[in-house]
């Protein structure tokens, strides 16, 4: 039995269209959906003002006065540094301040990480900041951020280490002179 075809065609109808545009819609609304971040507000949530009032920013100078220092004694008001390098965790999202000499400096895709020592038994912390710096390998800087737990990662040697993080905002050149 031979065939021309035609039993093998379907015509396409106006329903197959419609609901082929659907899917298509239906696709690129997920699309823009998962694309912009999973936001679910509209365009006029978004521009709508805010019934809260806005904070006011922080200066620079705000910022340093409500860090506490990490430090090599047990005071009040500063973060006793042996406390710190046992319990990082504890401290994460506290506002601090660290003296220390750059051991390791890396600048990549508009930022930087820093391995420095923190006391004489060579001590590290690992630095993130959102930028590039002005230092090198070997200056000393006091770094004004936020603990951020710890950083995990291999040594040279392949070992596994666990050291204390800490996001930067503000890092400057350390002068005992001006302490």
């Amino acid at each position: 039995m031979k065939t021309d075809g035609s039993e093998l065609q379907r015509s396409v109808t106006k329903k197959d269209i419609v609901v082929g545009m659907l899917v298509c819609c239906l696709m690129l609304v997920i699309a823009v959906y998962f694309l912009s971040g999973g936001d679910s507000k509209t365009s006029s949530e978004v521009n709508r003002p805010s019934a809260q009032p806005r904070a006011p920013l922080e200066t620079e100078s705000q910022f340093i006065k409500s860090t506490r220092p990490i430090q090599g004694k047990q005071d009040g008001n500063g973060i006793f540094i042996k406390e710190y390098l046992k319990n990082p965790k504890k401290f994460t999202g506290i506002r601090l301040n660290v003296v220390g000499k750059i051991m390791e400096i890396e600048e990549s895709g508009g930022r930087t990480g820093l391995q420095m020592y923190v006391n004489r038994n060579y001590d590290t912390v690992i630095v993130q900041y959102p930028g590039s710096v002005a230092f090198y390998k070997d200056d000393l800087v006091r770094v004004y951020g936020i603990g951020a737990g710890v950083f995990e990662g291999q040594n040279r040697f392949g070992a596994t280490i666990t050291v204390p993080l800490i996001e930067a905002k503000y890092i400057k050149k350390f002068v005992r002179d001006q302490e």
